[in-house]
């Protein structure tokens, strides 16, 4: 055990422990996972013998890490984890010696490190022999050093003994293709053994279908049979019972498989027992004549399809979905024999336990025959996570079982990255040391469509978090479990039976720019609780990492902000330059224009009186870009109409400029218009934009007997005082222009109204002020306007809109 070795040998960490060329430490002092020796540093073979010696010195009572030890044999195995070529690759000592040859590539990642693993068991076999004389060292190769060595200097003295790990043995032995591999590895390691055969094997069953599951461990026999001299006599490791059965069924798959285990068992002591004649033989004794007939078929369509659609195909790695006819054939069998015992009877209890994973399987597989790829839309994130549909979740296995939990996950995205919110009810399964037993929501992500690299990123209620990135291109990787997603945020809420977990995950976090709007990547979500799956937002088949059956999202556009203004020239002006300011910014607009030259509040106001007596009065221009585009050009319309003729986010509001500063024009006619747009347009926000004072060459300033500067304290008090009693927010165009530097460098004498730098300037405004974005950032630049004035435009806009 890693950590209980590095416990009793606190001093060789550094010796033991993997550390790749980035720096990381491949230890983890509080368990199992995240550890990986170093077989690359022989002192860590010396630092085993000296632990071995202290084991055997005391007694057995130093432990040093050891489980189970009958004096006879050392066992080395590595951690269950593993690290990247890449970072094997950058040890000196593997490029020094060629440890990973072009041999060692060629021959698939099986044998990338059999050499570095060979030349640790070659050295640390010759120390135990001569340290402890008559003791065997037993190793295990597996992953990446599956296969024996490529260079016979490295091959193992006489007192190694070898037990490899063939994982897909006895499952798929009778494909060609997996029979060959098999004879290759055991082959060469009998070789490399000097003519010994290898003496123990750990073979799998298959978890993730009841079909094939039902039938793989009858291959035992054949298989070991078909391994002839190759294999030895002492072990054979297989984990019968290691999946629990599916979701629905209870205990572990051995049971409910009991005829395809007792064949396994048997031939462990005799690999040609007659595993057919005594399964055949017990149908009738076990479930009646009736029954046990249509088991018996049952029995035989799996064999016989076992061998036709999952062993001997192409695609034997995958989960294999049999043909719709060979499912009416065993649901047909099943219910036959169902229907043939009487309930309560042993022969009944006994068929429920021979049907029950067989029964979920064919549900699943139904299931699977009518499953289309989920495409799910992601909406622009605005914080409110109401306005968000949730993600339509299934049973991972296919089924169309009605889920056992309701979550509620959402997801959304902007420029920055993708937020998300799962909401859970019940109660609240955690664990502070184990996250994997309590509930967990697991996020596969896998950018740009091509299914390249895939981000797992797991978050629990109490905020813990695991990460793990794996490449696929341009061949499939280990998953890599140092990797972090920076900028990573989560928040949760507990309640007694309810519990919400909020996250942010930055684009820049898994290595990404910004989607562009339509674009669709590979993604799969997962509830989990405790070891189970309960819900998923793709048909995975409860193997999460199966980038292959993960659904898509679709990044939608954000909705255009919906702005109309009602107004007069100094408003109309904003159509020029905001449209391409807010497109620059990555920003939707959809800006309307209702205009009259020189329009006063009470105008305003008396026009919304005439056209609710008679509609065919439309005294304004109406005008309308969308996304920068033209869409309505010198139109008519009025108030009423263009309120209601869509669903405005916000509408804007202002007094004519020669009565700006005079805080009682305002009243009553901008409060009926307040009122009015509020009954037609509820939704909308009502802002009101701060116009700006005139230039010190313009006449009507000495009618109004004071300056430039006067005129602006009393608009600003006036405008605030107006949006004050209705709580109304202000766009401070005017105070942004009494900022700027050389302000009259905005006007063109003899004129008031804005030239090309006043309307950037309110562009700039408005999109900092209704977007909320910090529009120094702004890349959009009109082509007449050098960089250091746009930048003291830039900079006026976000300090009058911060109020600085």
């Amino acid at each position: 055990y890693p950590d209980k070795w590095a416990k009793a040998n606190p001093d060789k960490i550094e010796t033991a422990f993997f550390r790749n060329p980035d720096g990381h430490l491949y230890f983890n002092a509080n368990g199992h996972s995240g550890n990986y020796f170093d077989v690359t540093n022989l002192e860590f073979a010396d630092a085993l013998v000296e632990s071995c010696r202290r084991f055997y010195g005391s007694g057995g009572k130093d432990k040093q890490g050891v489980d189970y030890n009958d004096g006879s044999y050392i066992t080395f195995g590595q951690c269950d984890m593993d690290v990247k070529l890449e970072e094997m690759r950058g040890k000196p000592v593997v490029k020094e010696l060629g440890l990973i040859a072009d041999e060692n590539i060629a021959g698939g990642p099986d044998g990338w490190f059999s050499d570095i693993y060979a030349r640790f068991y070659k050295y640390l076999g010759e120390r135990i022999k001569k340290e402890f004389p008559g003791k065997k060292l037993v190793v295990m190769p597996y992953s990446k050093y599956v296969m024996p060595p490529f260079q016979e200097k490295y091959n193992p003295p006489d007192n190694v003994e070898v037990g490899v790990c063939l994982s897909l043995a006895p499952r798929f032995f009778r494909n060609s293709k997996v029979n060959s591999y098999c004879r290759t590895v055991l082959g060469g390691w009998k070789k490399a053994l000097g003519g010994r055969p290898v003496q123990q094997l750990w073979t799998y069953n298959s978890g993730n279908n009841s079909f094939v599951h039902a039938i793989a461990t009858e291959e035992m026999g054949p298989f070991i049979l078909g391994m002839g001299d190759d294999l030895g006599d002492v072990e054979v490791f297989h984990e019968f019972g290691l999946f629990p059965a599916p979701r629905g069924a209870k205990g572990k798959t051995c049971i409910n498989f009991y005829y395809s285990t007792y064949a396994g068992m048997r031939a462990f002591w005799n690999p040609a027992f007659d595993f057919e004649a005594a399964i055949e033989e017990h149908w009738t004794p076990f479930y009646g004549a009736v029954a046990g007939r249509h088991l018996k078929e049952v029995h035989r369509i799996l064999r016989e399809s076992y061998f036709k659609y999952a062993c001997t195909s192409k695609s034997y790695r995958k989960n294999p979905l049999y043909p719709v006819v060979v499912l009416d054939a065993l649901e047909k069998e099943l219910d036959a024999a169902e229907k043939a015992t009487l309930a309560d009877s042993v022969e009944r209890r006994r068929f429920n336990v021979f049907a029950k994973c067989l029964r979920i399987e064919l549900k699943s597989q139904r299931g699977r025959h009518l499953y289309t790829t989920p495409l799910i839309n992601v909406p622009f994130y605005n914080s409110e996570w109401a306005e968000v549909k949730a993600v339509p979740l299934m049973n991972p296995d296919g089924s169309r079982d009605r889920l056992p939990v309701k979550p509620d996950f959402r997801l959304a995205w902007d420029e920055k990255g993708l937020y998300g919110r799962m909401v859970a009810d019940g109660e609240i399964a955690t664990d502070e040391k184990d996250m994997w037993r309590g509930n967990v929501v697991e996020l596969f992500i896998s950018p740009g469509g091509e299914k390249a690299v895939n981000h797992q990123i797991c978050l629990t209620p109490l905020k813990q978090s695991f990460s793990m990135r794996r490449e696929y291109k341009p061949f499939i990787r280990p998953g890599d479990n140092t990797w972090k997603c920076v900028g990573m945020t989560i928040d949760s809420k507990l309640e007694a039976n309810r519990w919400t977990l909020d996250f942010f995950i930055p684009f820049s976090g898994i290595g990404c720019t910004t989607p562009k709007a339509g674009e669709s990547w590979d993604f799969c979500f997962v509830y989990d609780k405790g070891p189970t799956s309960l819900a998923s937002s793709c048909m995975n088949l409860r193997n999460n990492h199966d980038i292959e059956r993960y659904g898509r999202i679709r990044f939608v556009d954000a909705e255009p902000l919906k702005v109309l203004m009602i107004g007069n020239s100094f408003s109309i002006c904003n159509l020029r330059e905001m449209p391409q300011i807010a497109k620059s910014m990555g920003k939707r607009l959809d800006l309307a224009s209702l205009y009259i030259g020189g329009c006063s509040l009470e105008r305003h106001w008396r026009n919304v009186a005439a056209a609710e007596t008679n509609a065919t009065i439309r005294p304004y221009r109406f005008d309308r870009t969308a996304d920068g585009r033209k869409v309505v050009e010198n139109g008519a319309a009025n108030i009423p109409d263009a309120l209601i003729m869509d669903k405005w986010d916000v509408v804007t509001i202002q007094q004519c400029s020669h009565f700006s500063w005079r805080p009682e024009t305002y009243h009553p006619f901008g409060d009926s218009l307040v009122a009015k747009i509020r009954a037609l347009a509820p939704q909308a926000k009502i802002v009101v934009q701060e116009t700006w004072s005139y230039p010190p060459w313009d006449r009507r300033l000495k009618d109004f007997g004071f300056d430039q500067k006067e005129m602006y304290s009393r608009l600003h008090a006036s405008y605030a005082a107006f949006a004050k009693q209705y709580g109304l927010e202000v766009i401070p165009v005017g105070t942004a222009a009494e900022i700027v530097p050389e302000r009259n460098r905005m006007f063109t004498a003899p004129d008031f109204h804005f030239n090309g730098e006043g309307e950037y300037l309110q562009g700039l405004v408005f999109a900092a002020h209704l977007f909320g974005v910090d529009v120094t950032k702004c890349p959009y630049v009109p082509a007449n306007m050098d960089a250091a004035r746009a930048g003291e435009l830039k900079s006026a806009a976000m300090s009058a809109v911060r109020g600085k």
